[in-house]
């Protein structure tokens, strides 16, 4: 036997390739271990770009691909703003353990000459770059825990059946902040549902701008329609436009046990061909001090 065929030699040289990829930090290439998520922010265009890693904003990776890399409490920052070009398609927020006091941000980034958009592509799925645009634009599942601010959410279509939410569909806990909702339509909550269906979430909304939506039930919000119990609250935000058999821009608890509360916020032009032109609900609390 040579020395290169001897048993002891063989298994020297295999310690010592093993060890030289632990000291090189590629333990995990060489155990199979899955890479972890990313803790930092990371970066999503409409177009991936450069090496599509979501490393920096030249490189940012596709909407769908960041919220795969993104770890709880992390941040994935839009490069691209609107007046450039939208992201289109439906997207999940769907990282483990998220929190209330770690949750996914989505949010753009810093410097941007126009909030970026995220478009429901009218239910089309010509143009869409996910696997469907039929369905909510976000969605974020019971115990997830999200916060989106400074985007516009547009075009969603959420029609197919009795569905939830043509903009945002919310079973987790989401916090909105100084977003635009836009020509979203949905069965319950043209813009946002909260909740329905024997569902549950909950839903914080301020400095935020419905126009121009359209649901069966809540033009521009449900909570808790159909058996469900979401809770709303909404404060500094403006309804202008919305369309819905009831609750023109907000409709909360048919055949169900949804709430909402408003403060300080605006209603004008919201249509509704049944009952509640602005608001229909079985639990609401209104601020007197706000523009309701």
């Amino acid at each position: 036997m040579s020395v290169l065929q001897h048993p002891a030699v063989l298994r020297v040289r295999v310690i010592a390739v093993s060890a030289l990829a632990a000291a090189a930090g590629l333990a995990g290439l060489w155990t199979g271990t899955p890479a972890a998520a990313a803790a930092g922010p990371v970066y999503a265009a409409a177009t991936a770009s450069g090496t599509g890693s979501c490393a920096d904003p030249a490189d940012a990776c596709t909407l769908s691909a960041a919220l795969g890399q993104v770890a709880p409490g992390g941040v994935v920052q839009l490069v691209t703003p609107g007046n450039s070009a939208p992201y289109v398609g439906n997207w999940t927020v769907s990282t483990a353990g998220t929190s209330a006091s770690a949750p996914v941000t989505i949010e753009p980034l810093p410097g941007l000459s126009s909030q970026p958009v995220l478009d429901g592509n009218n239910g089309g799925n010509t143009g869409c770059s996910t696997a469907s645009c039929s369905g909510p634009v976000l969605s974020v599942p019971s115990g997830e825990y999200a916060a989106i601010s400074g985007i516009t959410i547009a075009d969603g279509d959420n029609t197919a059946s009795f569905s939830a939410g043509g903009g945002l569909s919310v079973y987790g806990t989401v916090t909105v902040t100084g977003c635009t909702f836009t020509g979203n339509t949905g069965y319950y909550g043209g813009a946002i549902d909260d909740g329905a269906y024997l569902g549950g979430g909950q839903v914080t909304v301020s400095a935020s701008t419905f126009t121009g939506n359209t649901g069966y039930y809540g033009g521009a919000i449900d909570s808790g329609g159909f058996g469900g119990g979401g809770s709303v609250t909404v404060t500094a935000s403006t309804f202008t436009g919305n369309t819905a058999y009831n609750g023109g821009a907000i409709d909360s608890g048919d055949y169900g046990g949804g709430s909402v509360t408003v403060t300080a916020s605006t209603f004008a032009g919201n249509s509704v061909s049944n009952d509640g032109g602005a608001i229909d609900g079985k639990i609401m609390r209104l601020d007197p001090s706000g523009k309701n």
